[in-house]
């Protein structure tokens, strides 16, 4: 479906730590995505969804056709500790930043009321720019790498392009994109 609308597909995930904290990890393959997911299913809490309460959970296919339900609740935390998930993702070569920093819910500042200085996270996400100059003077983020995502959960939701990255891609390739942005997240 990626290939076909001219989009280079990140493989990635938003975990739930058993803090409660959301972070962003992308991973530099599907098949480093799919190696990670079986290793990661031991450390989920798994509790039947509820979908007159929490909403259906299906799986679709590139052509958005429902091939299927995830019977799990794939909302709540997992038993990893932002160390433990932070280096467990390290082993399949995943970029690893906090989501939303700027939000209430599962934000890495609200649930532990700082941003602590390991694991090192080269970069950290907002979900409003209006935040960006406070935090960083709070929290001391200089020389974080600074995202702001729409944290969109519907393709509806997705922001416009007023938040880009520029990437090198002389000779193009999709490789060479997904390089280049993991070196960007990386702060190499």
């Amino acid at each position: 479906a990626a290939r076909k609308n001219g989009i280079i597909p990140i493989a990635g995930m938003e975990m739930t730590t058993a803090e409660d904290v959301h972070l962003v990890c992308l991973f530099p393959t599907l098949e480093a995505a799919e190696a990670f997911d079986a290793a990661y299913q031991q450390y989920r809490v798994l509790y039947k969804n509820r979908p007159d309460i929490f909403g259906e959970q299906p799986i679709l296919d590139e052509n958005d056709e429902k091939i299927g339900e995830e019977e799990n609740l794939l909302l709540n935390a997992s038993t990893l500790s932002i160390d433990d998930a932070y280096a467990l993702l390290a082993e399949y070569g995943a970029v690893v930043f906090p989501a939303h920093i700027d939000r209430d819910e599962n934000g890495i500042i609200a649930a532990l009321g700082w941003l602590p200085e390991t694991p090192h996270f080269a970069c950290v996400e907002f979900r409003d720019n209006a935040n960006i100059e406070n935090y960083t003077k709070m929290y001391n983020l200089d020389g974080k790498i600074i995202l702001t995502d729409s944290d969109a959960h519907y393709l509806w939701d997705i922001n416009e392009a007023d938040n880009y990255l520029e990437l090198e891609d002389e000779p193009y390739s999709s490789a060479l994109v997904r390089e280049s942005l993991f070196r960007l997240l990386r702060g190499v």
